[in-house]
């Protein structure tokens, strides 16, 4: 309903490539292990697939874009997504080193506006914006939240279409920025931003742990991920305790 309500055009226009589409609401197949509704997988699948349907004058790389913001908003907790560190943790390239963390980054109003409006075409993420009396309007004061059953959905169908390469690439590059993220809003006293982002730290590391199939190319990639890895577990540690939580 919320799909037919966003994207131009008349239910009957609409409603036979809807359908159409979805294949695998008849494809026994197509459902997880231990998931028996094949429906909200095909469903989550179609809305990622027509993000920014009505929108108008969307590139095919832009819409691409967005898919990949939203499937890697699934490797973090689903409540207070800072929307300038997805965008961040997914550049067109970069070069990671551990002697040079980045610093949060705010990207452009416009860009910020447009990801948020192609969200909203299939009802996937809504947008919230938080205030503290501390640093208001901090880099990580605009996020998305996600249903934790799409959040769910979204981050089991990632992990089992993403090559295992990819997705040791992606990790690292995550880990990094996220790392580099955290650090500096403790540095700031930014108390709001360290706990959003230390949830998001704890919701990562458990991925990992829960992801074995994963690869890294080279033994360099190997010692940057696990020593980035440590490096933001160590970071975690040392938030909860400025905080006076020394479990």
């Amino acid at each position: 309903g919320m799909y037919f309500g966003n994207a131009d055009g008349t239910v009957a226009e609409l409603s036979s490539a809807y359908f159409a589409e979805l294949d695998a609401l008849e494809d026994e197949g197509a459902v997880p292990p231990g998931v028996s509704n094949a429906t909200l997988y095909a469903a989550i699948r179609h809305a990622v697939a027509h993000l920014g349907d009505g929108l108008g004058s969307n590139s095919p790389d832009e819409m691409r874009f967005a898919q990949a913001l939203i499937y890697r908003a699934a490797l973090i907790a689903p409540e207070k997504i800072p929307l300038n560190f997805l965008i961040a943790a997914f550049p067109e390239s970069v070069v990671l080193r551990l002697g040079e963390l980045p610093m949060p980054t705010e990207a452009a109003p416009a860009a910020q506006r447009r990801y948020i409006s192609i969200f909203r075409t299939q009802s996937l993420a809504q947008r919230v914006v938080f205030v503290d009396n501390f640093n208001a309007n901090n880099e990580a004061a605009e996020t998305i939240r996600i249903h934790p059953l799409v959040h769910e959905v979204l981050c089991d169908i990632f992990l089992r279409d993403i090559p295992p390469g990819r997705l040791g690439e992606q990790l690292s590059m995550m880990l990094h920025e996220l790392l580099g993220w955290l650090t500096e809003m403790r540095k700031r006293n930014a108390f709001f931003a360290v706990d959003q982002l230390a949830a998001h730290a704890e919701a990562l590391l458990a991925v990992i742990v829960k992801v074995s199939r994963f690869e890294l190319y080279n033994q360099d990639e190997v010692k940057f991920f696990q020593v980035t890895r440590l490096m933001l577990q160590l970071e975690l540690a040392t938030c909860r305790m400025s905080r006076g939580d020394f479990n």
